[in-house]
């Protein structure tokens, strides 16, 4: 189901909860958790590790503003597949968008979760455990979701995944962006 909300005058999140069918988003969640070649990342300062294991994958020659020192992998069959398919739901939903890298975050469990507030266009698809997503509205990023934020929301809103001790599995996020 698509919800489309509308934050402000310039901001929109578009959520929808079953982005992926769940076989779907099993398949891929086990990819992500075994074939990916995760690395411990340092947040701005460098001096500590982030609380969460990252990676990202791109076209040829795209310059990234990231926390990762590293070089992109290359798309896998099955990220650039979530790549497409969400390319060809925005041209749908009239957004016209074609991204050129993904970062990933591979979060542990509730712990480890923690704010992103890059300043552009994203779609973002979980996967594995459902975690609150705190924006004006309380949603939950389930199992094969996906949010879209578009417009100014990054630039308005502030958004976050809380700290939450309970959830003791993991959870996989895949944000695609455009540099």
């Amino acid at each position: 189901m698509l919800e489309v909300i509308q934050l402000d005058e310039t901001s929109f999140l578009h959520f929808y909860s079953e982005f992926l069918d769940k076989s779907t988003a099993d398949e891929i969640f086990i990819h992500l958790k075994s074939d990916i070649d995760w690395r411990e990342s340092y947040g701005r300062s460098q001096k500590w590790p982030l609380p969460r294991f990252q990676c990202w994958m791109s076209d040829p020659n795209v310059k990234a503003k990231l926390y990762q020192k590293e070089p992109a992998m290359p798309w896998s069959s099955q990220v650039y597949g979530i790549k497409n398919k969400l390319e060809q739901w925005l041209h749908s939903n009239d957004i016209k968008l074609t991204f050129d890298n993904v970062q990933m975050n591979k979060y542990r469990n509730g712990y480890d979760e923690a704010d992103d507030t890059d300043k552009n266009i994203i779609g973002s698809v979980s996967f594995g455990a459902t975690r609150k997503f705190v924006i004006k509205s309380k949603l939950h990023l389930t199992h094969g979701s996906l949010i879209v934020m578009s417009e100014d929301t990054q630039i308005n809103w502030i958004h976050s995944i809380p700290e939450d001790s309970s959830i003791v599995k993991s959870r996989i996020n895949v944000t695609f962006r455009k540099c």
